[in-house]
């Protein structure tokens, strides 16, 4: 509202791309075990395939 009483509103026609983002799913608490599990296998999968671009 304006000092004068009258209420106005601004229109802006805008271009581009929109995101919308959700973002679902379910929380726990954190885990050591499943961690270092996690990294392990990360860092063999890292071993494997540094092995197999050798061998190209």
């Amino acid at each position: 509202r304006e000092a004068s009483g009258l209420e106005a509103r601004s229109l802006l026609k805008l271009y581009g791309i929109r995101f919308d983002i959700l973002v679902t799913g379910r929380a726990g608490k954190f885990g050591l075990i499943p961690t270092t599990i996690t990294l392990g296998t990360g860092a063999a999968w890292l071993g494997v395939i540094t092995f197999c671009c050798d061998l190209l």
